[in-house]
């Protein structure tokens, strides 16, 4: 992404599936402390850590990509549940961390930031 986010003809990121491996993950850990009684729950919870600490990791990477490339990062889901933010607050961020649940919902918010890019520019133009 990084690379990408660097491109001159690259305007916008869309990045599919990274947030919400955690759900499919904790169901894998819920499955497995049923089905064996003897594997290591203390295993299973820091398994369950490590992909949440993973996803705050990555909306705090791709805020600071944001801010140095000044280019918009949106991201879709890959699972998504009712407790699960779309807007990520980042501390000292100057920006959030976006995500939806569709990849149609993502190309829309960007095809409407560029109406208001646009919008903006006809604005200075006419003052």
């Amino acid at each position: 992404m990084e690379d990408l986010i660097k491109w001159d003809g690259c305007d916008a990121v869309i990045n599919l599936g990274i947030m919400g491996r955690r759900h499919l993950v904790s169901r894998l850990t819920d499955s497995i402390r049923k089905s064996d009684p003897t594997c290591s729950a203390d295993l299973l919870e820091s398994v369950n850590k490590m992909l949440n600490d993973f996803e705050i990791k990555y909306v705090n990477h791709i805020v600071k990509l944001m801010e140095q490339h000044q280019k918009p990062v949106v991201g879709v889901y890959m699972v998504k549940d009712e407790k699960d933010l779309s807007v990520h607050p980042v501390d000292g961020g100057k920006y959030k961390g976006v995500f939806f649940p569709t990849p149609e919902q993502a190309v829309k918010s960007l095809a409407k930031m560029y109406e208001y890019h646009q919008f903006l520019e006809r604005e200075n133009r006419s003052a």
